[in-house]
């Protein structure tokens, strides 16, 4: 299945999926069956030419490749409606969603999804401090990384179909096992909405408001999350990922348990050291693409060195940027 042949749907219609929404209508001109709860959205994504269905379940009913959108707190929810609602079909479409924690959805799949292998987990690194449709960005995507999940019991035919959505928006795809995924976003994503919360809470408690006059770029930069949207946004990810979140706060307070102590040394080399001197690269150096069988094991692995996928080849084949592929590297057989 090619973007071409795909019919997409998309459940919440925020910033997030109104940007789903957005995107593909304006590089595909295909349509979008889309549903959210609120009228008025309805009417503003009706008006840019989004075919708003009648429920959860003619979504389900009218698309090939269903983009789940809700809130994280309601993913679970949306997820067993998606689920009921495709029981009535003989072939149910392929399901994704855009949550920010893995595990538990994939977890939660396999009870409440007949055939659990129609779910494809998956989180766009990408978003603003706003919300809602009028927020919503057609290049929202774009030049981001798109974490899509490849453990069992996904079927490798409908995570294609959902990398190829993706590719459309104009990301590129990373392939994780949902626990190394919640692991890693711990880290890059969730342990940075507690920092900002932390500095918020500790310039709240300034007895003069000299701080906060003086507020500049760097303070501002590191608690831009916690405005708007990301308010409530950090805690619930924060929450929903707790097991993680409290792992990596851990780590956080030994390292600046390692600041405290050479901020006492009398040594100002001590502290310099613990300064990163390289260029923090969100990436790799961008290695020549090559060519990838699509396996669960050469996915993971590739996803682990922190390679990419993409662009589709057919044939069961992807195009990738693989740091490992100057090196020896064993790809599983197909079908693995």
């Amino acid at each position: 299945m090619t973007t071409d042949d795909i019919t997409l749907g998309v459940v919440g219609l925020g910033l997030i999926g109104g940007s789903v929404a957005r995107g593909w209508l304006e590089r595909t001109g295909r349509g979008v069956v889309a549903w959210t709860r609120s009228p008025a959205t309805r009417a503003q994504a009706a008006a840019q030419g989004v075919t708003i269905a009648s429920s959860v379940a003619d979504v389900i009913d009218r698309s090939d490749v269903v983009i789940l959108a809700t809130p994280l707190a309601a993913l679970g929810d949306t997820l067993a409606e998606a689920a009921a609602a495709g029981r009535s079909r003989s072939e149910p479409p392929t399901l994704t969603d855009v949550g920010s924690v893995k595990a538990p959805l994939h977890d939660l799949a396999r009870r409440v999804l007949p055939d659990p292998s129609i779910f494809v987990p998956g989180h766009p690194m990408a978003g603003t401090e706003h919300a809602g449709w009028l927020s919503a960005d057609p290049d929202l995507f774009r030049d981001r990384k798109w974490a899509l999940v490849v453990d069992a019991p996904v079927d490798l035919r409908r995570w294609s179909a959902v990398s190829d959505v993706a590719l459309t928006l104009g990301s590129s795809v990373v392939p994780v096992a949902a626990t190394d995924h919640d692991r890693a976003v711990a880290l890059v994503s969730h342990l940075p909405h507690l920092i900002a919360a932390a500095l918020r809470s500790l310039l709240a408690t300034e007895p003069t408001s000299l701080g906060a006059s003086l507020v500049a770029g760097s303070f501002s930069g590191a608690t831009r999350v916690t405005s708007g949207a990301g308010r409530a946004l950090g805690a619930e990810m924060a929450w929903t990922n707790r097991r993680e979140a409290v792992t990596r706060i851990d780590q956080l307070v030994a390292e600046l348990g390692r600041q405290r102590s050479a901020l006492e040394s009398g040594d100002p080399q001590t502290l310099a050291r613990l300064f990163p001197t390289d260029a923090l690269d969100p990436g790799h150096d961008r290695p020549d693409p090559t060519s990838l069988a699509v396996t669960r094991s050469g996915l993971l692995a590739l996803g682990r060195r922190g390679g990419l996928v993409v662009g589709h080849e057919g044939s069961g084949r992807v195009t990738v940027r693989d740091p490992g592929s100057g090196r020896d590297v064993v790809t599983a057989e197909a079908g693995a």
